[in-house]
């Protein structure tokens, strides 16, 4: 099931881009670790159920989004890449279909740059 990350361009990208002031070690942890994951993952106001959570090449994700005032919704994905401390990629089994890219960059000993895109 495990394929290559998807090469785009940038009309076919959301790319978010921020410096958090923690380690590279601890950022890769928070979004690696479902115990820390499921507490932060998804828009404000949202929480998660996860399922199924392994966390190694071809390794399947199943969660539940829940929405603040109503709505479940069903995700399921599949990590493609993992290259720890620095990218977590995967694809969406789900729809609407698409692959994410997170890069985690060390800037300083606090500091980590983090990309997340969105391909579609």
């Amino acid at each position: 099931m495990t394929s290559n990350i998807l090469s785009t361009i940038p009309n076919s990208e959301i790319v978010t881009t921020r410096v958090l002031n923690f380690p590279q070690e601890l950022i890769f942890k928070a979004w690696s670790e479902p115990e820390h994951l499921k507490n932060w993952w998804g828009p404000n106001g949202f929480t998660n159920t996860f399922h199924e959570f392994d966390f190694r090449e071809g390794g399947i994700w199943k969660f539940t989004m829940h929405g603040p005032e109503k709505g479940n919704y069903e995700n399921e994905c599949e990590f493609i890449k993992i290259e720890k401390p620095n990218l977590i990629a995967w694809k969406r089994h789900s729809k609407p279909l698409f692959q994410i890219l997170a890069t985690f960059e060390k800037v300083s000993e606090n500091q980590t740059k983090v990309v997340f895109k969105n391909a579609f």
